[in-house]
């Protein structure tokens, strides 16, 4: 099975192929890639036969590749899993906005999987330096999601992730009455509902894990899947 890519999105990716790779990546074909349920993701394969992971948008908000482009770097130079390479992204210009990623081939897990996993993420989360918080806004699926530094993780979760999504949801006819008590007294009890989880220090953190979100490469080692 082949995917039909939009022609300005194939010339788009084409164009960042021949600058990361060299002019002779012309795309033979698209086939479908799983994983996620927000934007359409394949695997690009190249005349040469060399591979690729497309994901890509054309509603997306503006930014919203950039920001997990950043994210999958930060995740990256850590070296605690295997996280696939930033090739290029692209802005919605002439075609949708998208996202050009390395392509790592799923495989069958070995062995010694799911504890090579369990301790690269623990690896992961005692990665991070600073406070809580992170250096650019990005997103929590299309929703636009602000970072402020703060001094708490407590902090950060009411303020950053808990209210503004329980202000949308308000906005559009949700959550009100008993339901809208409920989630206020959440609000009001944040800080002492979190207060255990700060004692390991800010973390690097990923989405939601699972199994859309990671699976074995061909050495049936970990790889976090890219979302789409």
């Amino acid at each position: 099975m082949t995917v039909h890519l939009p022609p300005a999105l194939t010339a788009a990716v084409e164009e960042a192929l021949e600058s990361v790779r060299g002019p002779a990546h012309r795309v033979a074909r698209a086939e479908p890639f799983c994983g996620g349920c927000v934007n359409p993701s394949v695997r690009l394969v190249t005349e040469g036969g060399e591979s690729f992971f497309l994901k890509w948008n054309s509603r997306a908000p503006r930014g919203l590749f950039d920001a997990e482009a950043d994210g999958l770097r930060a995740l990256r130079a850590m070296q605690a899993l295997r996280v696939p390479s930033v090739l290029a992204v692209g802005e919605q210009t002439h075609g949708p906005a998208w996202l050009l990623l390395e392509y790592i081939a799923p495989g069958r897990p070995t062995h010694g999987y799911a504890a090579e996993l369990g301790d690269g993420l623990a690896a992961l989360h005692r990665s991070a330096d600073g406070g809580w918080g992170w250096a650019r806004a990005n997103f929590i699926g299309p929703l636009p999601q602000e970072n402020p530094p703060a001094s708490t993780w407590a902090e950060l979760w009411r303020d950053a992730r808990l209210a503004p999504q329980l202000r949308q949801a308000r906005e559009r006819g949700h959550f009100h009455g008993a339901d809208a008590r409920l989630l206020e007294r959440v609000l009001d009890r944040t800080e002492g509902l979190l207060a255990d989880a700060e004692a390991d220090g800010p973390s690097l953190l990923h989405g939601d894990l699972w199994g859309g979100n990671v699976y074995a490469d061909s050495a049936g080692r970990h790889c976090p899947r890219r979302r789409s």
